[in-house]
């Protein structure tokens, strides 16, 4: 069924298109074997994220932005005060 959907996408788009398109469709006619997988594959991963959302426990567990930031300025001061003993004591 997704093969033909695939299929007929294509064919519309080759009856419709310029040469130049129509020869690029010609050199690239094997994608439309591949298209169906891809989308089962996708369809899978999207299934998978949807059922882990659902499974897991209700709660807020990021911290303010604020608190994230005042961490983020403390670790780049700590990291400049590393990096500059290192380069005093050479």
């Amino acid at each position: 069924f997704y093969i033909f959907i695939a299929a007929f996408s294509a064919g519309v788009v080759y009856v419709l298109a310029d040469s130049s398109i129509r020869s690029r469709l010609r050199q690239n006619g094997w994608v439309v074997t591949i298209i169906p997988l891809y989308r089962i594959l996708i369809f899978v991963f999207r299934l998978a994220g949807s059922i882990i959302a659902l499974t897991e426990p209700p709660g807020w567990r990021v911290r303010p932005p604020w608190v994230e930031i005042q961490q983020a300025v403390q670790e780049i001061r700590q990291t400049m005060r590393l990096y500059w003993k290192n380069v005093m004591s050479k």
